[in-house]
């Protein structure tokens, strides 16, 4: 009888809490070391990280598609700076038709840096041998599955665009001013139509084309980071710092396309190799303690704040005492 109490109160003081499900909050600082001697390796191609959640992207306003037309790649501001709460916003809308295909749709953006961070920033930003790259933060659950997340600066140094052809023609056709009455009803169309349908209708539908995935873009710093939980905690980082490569060193850097123009094909020649720094490392790290991931030439920090759901999270960048 003994025995049977004592297995209860274990079990029961074992088991999960109802107040709330247990989340953490992660920050990662990326930091490139300036001065080193490392060798960058040397490949054709890069390795595309697009398939991770990203917060990162900025969504471009139409107000701002005149200034951006004529900026080169290589001199659009790095998003260097903490994401002010427009480009966050921006970012959490961009996400929000792509989450509920996700496993791990309550992922969220952090805005601000914890009180931690944002000191390490600042001490990074007035040392002499380092710079601070890039900062990211988001909340996400304790369990699984555990959130891929993509982390990278806005230096694009390479547009890869399958459908450039098709976008092409898509900008001749919107040209096209003629209106939809004037337009040739094609007979094969005929043959979608259901009883009752009106045909105007049916042309009208037929005439709305899906619209083309986006571009692939290629950062110059660019890579996943993803915190797993299994017995302990794990952090998974994989980043890499690329630079381009042309046969003829007077090119000039690839521009951005013109968001309204005729094409979107880069105007100038495509990088023939890439010279490329790496950080790759999976390692088991400890919440409210700075964890540091270190290479010749990139570096992460990473602040891992643990919490419930309902908690009131205050002070949450300074450790328990």
């Amino acid at each position: 009888m003994y025995r049977i109490c004592l297995i209860l109160i274990l079990l029961i003081l074992t088991a999960p809490t109802q107040a709330g499900e247990k989340r953490y909050r992660v920050e990662i600082l990326v930091l490139s070391h300036l001065q080193h001697e490392a060798i960058p390796a040397e490949a054709d191609s890069l390795r595309d990280f697009s398939t991770a959640l990203d917060f990162l992207t900025p969504e471009v306003d139409e107000s701002e598609k005149e200034g951006l037309e004529n900026t080169p790649f290589d001199e659009a501001e790095s998003s260097s700076q903490v994401p002010e709460a427009d480009e966050a916003n921006s970012a959490d809308l961009l996400q929000q038709e792509e989450l509920p295909e996700q496993p791990w749709a309550d992922v969220i953006p952090v805005e601000q840096m914890s009180n931690v961070m944002s000191e390490a920033w600042r001490r990074l930003r007035l040392s002499a041998p380092f710079r601070p790259e890039q900062y990211l933060s988001w909340e996400q659950s304790a369990n699984e599955p555990f959130p891929l997340l993509r982390i990278h600066d806005l230096k694009v140094v390479l547009i890869d665009d399958p459908y450039a052809d098709l976008r092409k023609t898509d900008v001749i056709e919107d040209q096209d001013d003629r209106p939809e009455a004037d337009k040739t009803a094609v007979f094969s169309d005929r043959g979608r139509l259901l009883p009752g349908y009106a045909l105007d209708d049916a042309i009208s539908e037929l005439a709305v084309e899906p619209e083309l995935p986006d571009p692939s873009l290629f950062y110059r710093l660019d890579g996943t980071v993803m915190l797993r939980r299994t017995r302990f905690l794990h952090l998974d980082v994989d980043l890499e710092l690329r630079q381009p490569v042309f046969d003829d060193p007077a090119l000039a850097p690839v521009p951005i396309p013109s968001l309204d123009s005729e094409s979107t094909e880069p105007t100038s020649p495509v990088p023939s190799s890439f010279l490329i720094h790496t950080l790759k490392q999976s390692r088991q790290v400890k919440s409210q303690r700075m964890e540091y991931f270190d290479s010749p030439v990139l570096g992460v920090l990473a602040w891992i704040t643990p919490f419930e759901r309902e908690d009131e999270i205050e002070a949450i960048g300074s450790p328990e005492p």
